[in-house]
């Protein structure tokens, strides 16, 4: 979406381990990325002005509270051009979380606007990664993807994130993406929209057939590393 190239941008000592950025797509033009840092670090969101390079640190509510944040997608822009954030804490290294948060956070005012508490159908696991989707009813969501990469694939899990969706959900798996052996971080959509970057410790791979559809993902081939 932007080309910036190399850009200098102010760190901010009291975020440590960032484990994840999202562009705002509803700052009027303006380049803005909202950021999060790992478990254990506090309960902060960054703001970073790629204009100006400058990150600004913000604390969120009490009851946004950091397990193990990994994760952030967009939420659902509303006509007063109010928009929003989720943060993902769904990050869990020895797979054993009973639930995990998804709590959804207003910009610019950063209140909490709502949270969502998921357990997995088929039982706990580390998280990483996760892409925004809409499923072919139209429901917007995320696909959540398993951080281990092995002979038996990640399972990728479906978490409803409508306005209509229940507080507590118990998330459904959808999918195994196959053909990554390395434990997978992040799952950002690639530029064309069609394809998603797996990132893993040891390289990225390209999906170009990613697609979803009835509230599914498909994988037909190999995901190439790039």
């Amino acid at each position: 979406m932007f080309d910036l190239g190399p850009q200098p941008i102010q760190v901010v000592t009291e975020m440590p381990e960032l484990s994840a950025a999202l562009w705002d797509l509803s700052a009027n033009g303006e380049l803005v990325t909202w950021s999060i840092s790992d478990g254990g670090n506090g309960s902060y969101i960054g703001r970073t002005d790629w204009t100006t390079g400058v990150t600004t640190r913000y604390s969120l509510p009490d009851e946004v509270e950091n397990r193990d944040w990994e994760a952030m997608v967009p939420g659902v822009s509303t006509a007063e051009g109010a928009s929003s954030i989720w943060i993902l804490d769904v990050g869990d290294n020895k797979a054993k979380r009973k639930d995990v948060q998804f709590y959804e956070i207003e910009i610019p005012a950063l209140t909490l606007k709502r949270t969502i508490v998921g357990s997995y159908a088929a039982g706990p696991r580390n998280v990483e990664g996760a892409l925004a989707a809409t499923s072919s009813l139209g429901v917007p969501g995320a696909y959540l993807i398993e951080k281990t990469g092995s002979n038996r694939g990640a399972r990728m899990a479906w978490v409803d994130l409508s306005p209509e969706a229940g507080s507590v959900q118990q998330l459904p798996d959808q999918a195994v993406l196959t053909g990554i052996p390395f434990s997978i971080t992040d799952a950002p959509w690639d530029s064309s929209g069609k394809g998603a970057l797996f990132l893993t410790y040891f390289g990225i791979y390209a999906c170009q057939e990613f697609s979803e559809g009835e509230g599914n993902c498909v994988t037909p081939g190999r995901p190439k590393r790039v």
